[in-house]
């Protein structure tokens, strides 16, 4: 198997610090290297814990890198991707985990077929509602685990995150739409071996409501389809809403674009409505 490199942001990363390292050091396949980029907000201790880890599962190559000041998701996950000595780098974010055979696993869908930029689990059919919801185009919804990500620097050796906005959390999706202008590919597996968690102090949940971020998802939908349909004549264009993005799907793109969160909205008023009684 290959050499890799997993790289992480750390932010508030305190009370996740101990499920991060053992599931790394869970996994059947170890990293080479263990990249981390301190972005403020983490335990006053944190090179201590490091130590203390090395000693532990006797692994030495444990990088820590600190930023002045938080930066942000993007900034900081671009820090660390030049300082990877290998061209095939996992992410993992503090506050998720991974089955035993995470590394093992997409390492082998890597072996099978190298021609991808991104291998990545998809939760396009986890549930009924994801199926209905999700399309392999990202249109409707990101339907890859951030967390799960493995990249490939083979395919394109500058490959970094893309939006420097710290209070948006879109780098992934914009990523996403950047690369796949540029005609690389991806690769999604719907056997899940991330587990995601449903952290409250995230950059994804407090900002699922900002105006901006809401905006800018909408905009991204929107050039999404159009890179689909870019440089394609009218009859392939009905083609692809009919049949290969699917006209149902289509419909809950425009209810996305139109008022799709005002309509989340109503019912989350509703609900802080009869919760006060």
């Amino acid at each position: 198997m290959h050499k890799f490199t997993i790289l992480t942001s750390l932010y508030n990363s305190d009370t996740f610090l101990n499920n991060y390292f053992k599931t790394i050091f869970d996994q059947l396949l170890l990293p080479d290297e263990i990249i981390l980029i301190d972005d403020t907000k983490n335990p006053h201790n944190l090179e201590k814990i490091i130590e203390e880890q090395k000693t532990k599962n006797r692994f030495k190559n444990i990088i820590l890198l600190k930023n002045p000041k938080n930066l942000g998701p993007t900034m900081s996950l671009n820090k660390g991707l030049l300082k990877c000595s290998n061209s095939l780098i996992f992410r993992l974010d503090v506050d998720d985990l991974w089955l035993p055979n995470h590394t093992m696993q997409t390492l082998e869908y890597y072996e099978r077929d190298s021609s991808y930029l991104i291998y990545a689990n998809s939760l396009k059919q986890k549930n009924f509602l994801t199926t209905m919801k999700c399309d392999e185009y990202f249109i409707n919804e990101n339907h890859l685990i951030h967390s799960s990500w493995l990249i490939n620097k083979n395919i394109c050796k500058n490959f970094q995150y893309k939006m420097n906005r710290p209070s948006i959390a879109l780098e992934d999706y914009y990523t996403m739409l950047y690369y796949k202008w540029h005609n690389f590919k991806f690769f999604f597996s719907n056997n899940i071996t991330t587990i995601y968690t449903e952290n409250i102090s995230s950059h994804g949940r407090r900002f699922l409501y900002n105006k901006k971020y809401i905006h800018l998802r909408k905009k991204i939908s929107i050039l999404f389809l159009k890179y689909y349909l870019k440089n394609k004549n009218f009859l392939q264009k009905i083609n692809f809403i009919l049949f290969q993005f699917n006209l149902f799907k289509f419909i809950i793109l425009i209810i996305w674009i139109l008022d799709y969160l005002k309509i989340r909205y109503f019912f989350l008023y509703i609900k802080k409505y009869f919760k006060s009684y």
